[in-house]
């Protein structure tokens, strides 16, 4: 029996908020990432090594990428291969990665257990019955080499990501720092693993962004501490004068993704108490003690109050403030227009920028290292 290699990349959330986008746009937001170049540079045969397009903003057609993602390796499933199974994933398309890992390297459990572990709230029945009839028709066959996990975030009630399977070989995950203040939010899967694992675990927090873990760094969040030194720098009113005229100017930026977080059921990870839909969450967020600053923000009107606001707001509990806050304040990549009056700003900008590029490095880095001789790229 002779034994192959498969690779499946699933990458991360676009920015619609429900419907699909064409792969056009899609690939020109995600041309950078770190998945998307995995799977470019595979060590694999190019017909092995698929890249799968993540879902929507609120977590709409991950179903449609479990299934293209089953489909996959079952165009290799028949030939009665051993399969060597390599996964890589960033945000939601790592906790849809590590939710197949899990799938195929956990031993079979009985029907109602099997039935537990799989039938989470939002999967379908022919998903479930895929994995099914995959596990079945791979068993004996079928080894989970290597996953890379890029910042996986489970906000979805299609996935079961946590924790880390013991079959697994060789597993690694980047995590974005709470201090960066970066989709503050978010449930996180992958903190956690089975013992004893069959190999390595590596797991690695990193000053920077959501998206510098995952390969495009500088493309969305303002980082706190960015924010606090912005305001440092400039202690008169009269000069953030100028910056609020500045971002007046400027066209409102799109705030249906932040709007669509509280949604139902998007905060969903039984491992890490994230079962809970949008009330709940909320509840988490009160008790918090962000009440009064949830009520300011909804009052003020001044960019440097908002940027106070944001730039006080801390734990990964509290992240109400920053999902209403961040889209009004503007893009890490277009925060300077309001500051280019003043040179000391845009040379701090200019310096988290870098930081954040670094932060984008280091996190394939630290992967490709902790997998080893697994790692699935060339390079």
């Amino acid at each position: 029996m002779a034994t192959i290699d498969v690779l499946i990349g699933i990458d991360g959330t676009h920015d619609n908020p429900v419907l699909d986008i064409s792969p056009k746009d899609y690939d020109a937001q995600f041309k950078t990432s770190h998945v998307r170049h995995i799977i470019k540079n595979s060590r694999f045969a190019t017909e092995r090594s698929h890249y799968i397009r993540g879902p929507a903003g609120v977590g709409t057609y991950v179903n449609d990428r479990f299934e293209e993602a089953l489909a996959h390796l079952d165009r290799h499933a028949g030939g009665g291969d051993a399969i060597r199974l390599h996964l890589a994933g960033f945000s939601r398309g790592a906790a849809i990665a590590l939710d197949l890992a899990n799938a195929f390297s956990l031993p079979p459990q009985g029907l109602l257990s099997e039935f537990g572990r799989l039938l989470t709230f939002g999967k379908t029945t022919s998903v479930v019955a895929r994995i099914g009839m995959l596990r079945s028709k791979l068993a004996g066959r079928i080894t989970v080499s290597s996953v890379a996990l890029f910042d996986p975030v489970d906000m979805s009630t299609d996935i079961d990501g946590d924790p880390i399977g013991r079959n697994i070989l060789n597993a690694a995950v980047t995590r974005r720092s709470i201090g960066w203040g970066s989709r503050s939010g978010w449930t996180n899967v992958g903190d956690t693993t089975q013992t004893p694992a069959a190999g390595p675990r590596g797991h690695f927090v990193i000053n920077g962004t959501h998206g510098a873990m995952g390969g495009m760094p500088g493309a969305g969040d303002i980082p706190k501490p960015l924010a606090r030194e912005l305001l440092r720098l400039l202690p008169r009113s009269a000069d953030w004068d100028r910056v609020e005229r500045r971002h007046r100017g400027q066209p409102l930026e799109r705030v249906a993704v932040r709007a669509a977080l509280t949604a139902p059921g998007l905060f969903v990870n039984p491992a890490n108490g994230g079962l809970m839909g949008a009330a709940a969450h909320l509840g988490r967020q009160w008790l918090g003690k962000v009440a009064d600053n949830v009520a300011d923000a909804a009052v003020v009107q001044t960019y440097r109050r908002k940027l106070e606001l944001y730039a006080k707001e801390g734990g990964a509990m509290k992240g109400t403030v920053s999902m209403g806050l961040n889209q009004s304040l503007g893009s890490f990549p277009g925060i300077d227009l309001y500051f280019r009056d003043f040179k000391p700003c845009l040379n701090r900008i200019a310096d988290y920028r870098m930081r954040d590029r670094q932060a984008s490095d280091a996190s394939r880095l630290l992967m490709r290292t902790a997998l080893g001789q697994a790692w699935p790229a060339k390079d």
